[in-house]
């Protein structure tokens, strides 16, 4: 069943063009990762989503209804913004509570934030204030806030951008819980490559408000519609280079060095951790592949052998 669908959106602000023709499809219990360079549309689309902004044209559609003009609170939505927007002079219960529609006696509602809390890990902080917290902990409690909605769908605008690496992958893995145990639709806008894989089911690309590709995770990695999918998206980005007269494209683990191969000269050596990146010219033009082999100094000369090599059409 088709949760959230996006027909046609484009957005103009005054001397701008912030989303054109978008469009999309994610089904019930998918995550969507959004990604793409600053400026390029990723929270325009979340707004339009929420109700928040009205897009120029097109249609929003969920659950099957358009809901192109209908206001946020008939959306079935919930939002986890950047910066959390917790209100500071209340309580962790209350901040969790304050997201729910007054529709439960007052056992109820204790019961039902005390669960969320409980599944959260955040219980034993129901009666801090948010600035008692770590950064973390404020994170869970906005997720909590989320989840207490009960809400099928939830928009989530770059939630880790402000957490270290550890923090970042611990609260990750909550997410991908909730994804999976909850069956809620997420639509996540990231800058990080690896959280759009992790979490993604689908991603959509987006450069300039355009669409440059809207495809299964692996596909996006694998294979890019275009060079600026390949640059773009990745923790490093794929090789693109002319091969036998066509524009290819290949990842730098698919550079193998072997015994008898294509002859190159190493331009370059650049050791990270356990990772060795040896930069090498093929035909005038410069590659990268990664090796876990110590012994290549600049100047060598190896054989290389290119694997899942992609053509871009």
């Amino acid at each position: 069943m088709s949760k959230v669908k996006l027909n046609n959106i484009s957005k103009y602000f005054k001397e701008s063009t912030a989303l054109n023709d978008v469009s999309f499809n994610i089904k019930e219990g998918e995550c969507l990762a959004v990604v793409g360079p600053s400026g390029s549309g990723k929270s325009t689309i979340l707004r339009i989503i929420a109700g928040l902004l009205e897009p120029s044209s097109g249609e929003v559609f969920i659950e099957n209804k358009n809901m192109t003009y209908s206001k946020p609170k008939d959306r079935n939505l919930t939002f986890v913004f950047q910066n959390l927007a917790l209100y500071p002079h209340l309580t962790v219960k209350q901040n969790i509570e304050f997201s729910i529609k007054k529709n439960m006696s007052k056992e109820e509602l204790t019961t039902h934030v005390e669960t969320i809390a409980t599944e959260l890990d955040i219980f034993n902080h129901l009666n801090k204030r948010p600035h008692e917290l770590s950064g973390g902990e404020r994170q869970r409690v906005a997720l909590a806030r989320s989840l207490a909605t009960n809400a099928d769908i939830i928009l989530m605008d770059e939630p880790l951008a402000s957490l270290d690496t550890s923090l970042k992958r611990e609260i990750t893995d909550l997410i991908l819980r909730i994804k999976t145990e909850e069956k809620k639709t997420i639509i996540y806008v990231t800058h990080d490559h690896n959280e759009a894989m992790k979490l993604g089911d689908k991603i959509l690309v987006l450069n300039d408000g355009e669409v440059e590709q809207f495809s299964d995770a692996s596909l996006v990695y694998s294979h890019p519609n275009n060079p600026f999918v390949a640059q773009f998206f990745g923790t490093h980005p794929m090789n693109v280079f002319k091969y036998h007269g066509k524009l290819c494209g290949v990842r730098r683990e698919d550079i193998y060095i072997v015994e008898d191969g294509i002859k190159v000269q190493v331009i370059d050596v650049n050791k990270i951790g356990g990772d060795i990146f040896v930069s090498f010219t093929y035909k005038n033009q410069r590659l990268v592949l990664l090796t876990r082999e110590n012994n290549i100094d600049i100047g060598d000369e190896i054989n290389i052998q290119f694997e899942s090599l992609h053509e871009f059409q």
